[in-house]
């Protein structure tokens, strides 16, 4: 039977009393008490403080809004193959069965947008199949089972706030313009997978429960953001982050388990700070430490290596910013000879330039022609400076402009072989 328009007034009385409607064309045609079908209304429909002692059905149909407010329903709501333009609202209800929205063929429910609001619900709810044009808004949901949103799409965002279950929370297999998680209850699990994303945000968000990601797949240009947050417990599983823009900031991040997943090489700056505020730098410092902590705390040498040299980095440009010239120079020369401890290779070419750089300018000050000076003699003496003559000084070298000159290299001569001995045993199985 195609869709009859009723007015609000009737939807009411029929999902309340049941009986036949009063349009002619279904006089036939008798509902049972909260049980609408095929029904067409153009009008936005409120229901308020009232008392459903049968379960709801809604299905195949075509409503503008529906408004639901302070009401009991002693069974279950369900909503099936169904379309509301503009929006459904549930505020401060009582369910005491389950509540399903969409979840039982492959018809797609479509919504303007769905909020539910300090809503108690004596079971489950499962949102599935579903099409959400907007937001979708679950605030202080008390659910005595599990909850589960899974096979929908939320074009804008889901926006999740002191929810809590028994069991567990699961987002699978859907696509999110924003996922906005604020709080995680105690002994409470709250599992995304399967879920393509264009933000993920955690911003005052506090775990005290457990988090899983899982095979989350971020689109184009997506960014993760965590600011003034607590992590709690959560793991990271088959997730690739490495193209994705991420954000932390006032956050401990570090409780964490991860396998198989990617990060950025780099974090991206907070609102309301520039490359010119030593402050953002601090902050790009504390996310990179946050991060090398938690590749330490697995054994990922490769990891920790490049966040170790993004976070010295970041405190290179905070300290530069703050204008202290040594500090300055022993960063410099951190990062010349060994990139912050992280490369004996560029110890090992630190050294050598280095000591190409002293011959040549022994010579210079004594006026040779080097072009004249056999490659052959110019080799072994590169040598006989670089390993042969460390502490006594070369024959080659004479007078006292050959003594200052051999002193001088010495120094930095010892200091880019140290450099390069501790990148190495430290690091060096790694490259």
């Amino acid at each position: 039977m195609e869709g009859i328009e009723i007015s609000a007034a009737e939807f009411i009385r029929l999902l309340t009393k049941g009986g036949t409607p009063q349009n002619p064309k279904i006089t036939q045609y008798v509902y049972e008490p909260g049980e609408i079908k095929h029904v067409k209304v153009t009008e936005t429909i409120r229901i308020s403080g009232r008392i459903f002692e049968h379960g709801i059905d809604i299905a195949d149909c075509d409503i503008q809004g529906l408004y639901i407010k302070d009401c009991i329903f002693e069974k279950g709501f369900n909503i099936q193959r169904t379309s509301i333009k503009e929006k459904l609202d549930i505020d401060s209800s009582r369910i005491k069965g389950a509540l399903t929205i969409g979840y039982i063929d492959d018809r797609i429910c479509k919504l303007g947008s769905l909020r539910l609001y300090a809503v108690k619900i004596e079971d489950s709810i499962v949102i599935s199949k579903v099409h959400i044009e907007t937001d979708l808004t679950l605030f202080y949901l008390k659910v005595s089972q599990f909850a589960s949103i899974n096979d929908s799409t939320i074009e804008g965002e889901l926006w999740i706030s002191n929810v809590i279950t028994s069991d567990l929370l699961q987002i699978d297999d859907c696509s999110v313009g924003k996922l906005k998680i604020c709080s995680i209850a105690d002994k409470m699990t709250v599992k995304v997978s399967e879920t393509e994303f264009r933000e993920l945000c955690f911003d005052g968000f506090t775990n005290n429960g457990y988090l899983q990601l899982i095979n989350l797949m971020p689109k184009q240009k997506s960014l993760i953001q965590i600011e003034n947050s607590s992590m709690g417990k959560y793991e990271l599983i088959h997730c690739n982050f490495s193209t994705t823009k991420m954000i932390i900031y006032g956050s401990r991040i570090i409780d964490v388990f991860y396998t198989d997943t990617k990060f950025p090489d780099r974090l991206n700056m907070p609102d309301g700070f520039s490359q010119d505020d030593a402050r953002a730098h601090e902050v790009f410092r504390d996310g990179y430490n946050q991060l090398k902590t938690i590749a330490q705390k697995q054994n990922d040498r490769k990891m920790f290596l490049q966040y170790q040299a993004a976070e010295l980095s970041s405190y290179f440009k905070s300290i530069f910013l703050k204008e202290k010239p040594l500090t300055q120079i022993q960063l410099i020369a951190m990062w010349l000879s060994n990139n912050y401890g992280t490369s004996w290779g560029r110890g090992v070419l630190f050294v050598s330039i280095l000591n190409l750089f002293f011959l040549s300018l022994y010579f210079s000050n004594l006026h040779l022609d080097l072009t004249k000076t056999s490659i052959i003699t110019f080799c072994a003496n590169y040598i006989d400076l670089l390993f042969l003559s460390l502490i006594k000084k070369p024959d080659f070298m004479i007078g006292n402009r050959g003594t200052i000159i051999f002193g001088v290299s010495r120094i930095f001569i010892a200091f880019g072989i140290y450099q390069t001995i501790a990148a190495f045993r430290k690091f060096g199985k790694s490259e």
